[in-house]
């Protein structure tokens, strides 16, 4: 059900659901990569040396 694939009562949803939602919202030809990238700096630090040019 979708409640398992979200992981209820778990800290992590599973890595099924996780990478379902890297391949389509964070995928280089989608439109809301930018968004993705914002997402991962905010979590984990802004660092220009990190980044894809």
């Amino acid at each position: 059900t979708a409640l398992t694939a979200l992981g209820t009562y778990e800290f992590k949803p599973t890595d099924e659901f996780l990478n379902h939602v890297k391949s389509t919202v964070c995928d280089e030809d989608a439109w809301t990569q930018p968004m993705c990238e914002n997402i991962i700096f905010l979590l984990a630090g802004y660092g220009t040396d990190q980044m894809n040019k």
